[in-house]
Order: C-alpha cells, then sequence, then structure tokens
C-alpha cells in the first residue's frame, strides 16, 4: 500500500470523530437520554476492533496476549482510561491491519467507533488530541 493512500485512509477514518461530534450537535437534545447506548456501542466496536485484529493474527501469541490485556482493562476500568490512549491503541490496529487484506474492515469498525466517541465529548481540545494521537501513530507507524 502506497503511503499517499494510506494516509488519506487514516484522514478518512479520522473524520468518524469529527461527524459525531457534529451528529451530537444536530441532536443535543437526544445525548443525554442515549448516553448509556452511546458508551455500550463505544465499548463494544472497541472489543470488535482488537477481536477481529488478533483473529487477523492468530498465529502469533503475542498479539493475541496484548489484545486480550488490552480489552480486559477497557472492561474493568471503563471510564477511567485515557481517551489519547485508546486513539494510540485504534491507530496501531489500523497500522497492523494495513499489512493484511482486511484493512476496509478494521478501518470501517474504527471509523463507526469514531462516531460515538465524538458524539460524547464536550471538548475541543479533547477531539484534537484525539485526532492527533490517532494520526501520529497510524501515519507515523506507517512511514518508519
Amino acid at each position: 500500500m502506497e503511503i499517499l493512500n494510506y494516509a488519506l485512509a487514516a484522514l478518512v477514518v479520522s473524520t468518524g470523530l469529527i461527524l459525531g461530534k457534529i451528529l451530537a450537535r444536530i441532536a443535543k437534545e437526544e445525548i443525554k437520554p442515549g448516553e448509556k447506548y452511546f458508551l455500550i456501542i463505544q465499548k463494544s466496536l472497541f472489543c470488535a476492533v482488537i477481536v477481529f485484529l488478533m483473529y487477523l493474527n492468530k498465529t502469533n501469541v503475542h498479539y493475541i496476549w496484548i489484545g486480550g490485556l488490552i480489552i480486559f482493562t477497557y472492561l474493568l476500568y471503563f471510564k477511567k482510561i485515557n481517551p489519547a490512549v485508546l486513539s494510540a491503541v485504534l491507530g496501531l490496529a489500523v497500522y497492523l491491519s494495513s499489512k493484511t487484506d482486511y484493512f476496509v474492515v478494521i478501518s470501517s469498525l474504527t471509523f463507526l467507533y469514531w462516531l460515538p466517541v465524538g458524539t460524547l465529548m464536550k471538548k475541543k481540545k479533547e477531539i484534537a488530541l484525539n485526532l492527533i494521537v490517532f494520526l501520529i501513530v497510524a501515519i507515523g507507524l506507517f512511514i518508519l
């Protein structure tokens, strides 16, 4: 995969966060009653990305252990994990999937993950930080 194609794909994936924020502004009255559902969707999509990535790398035991540890920590400390750390993990997932035939699947799941995340984030600085971390990890690893 060429660097330009990969960088554009990573940019498109990260627009899910911005679209989630736009969705939150359009439907302000729906955010409060739907917050628990957005959290469930966010949690399940993150787990889906990690599980699918573990499935792709089933021959390497290290990926399975790291993925299992990430899922366990995420489920245990649900709100206590810094969103920037999750952005870095998703950037790593997108990078690792770029070496396989399932890049589109992982990228799509990551895009869908960003929608509820952007909907629940309130500060523009937090959104910008997550975008920057995701893009630095995803594109930076590809360049290296």
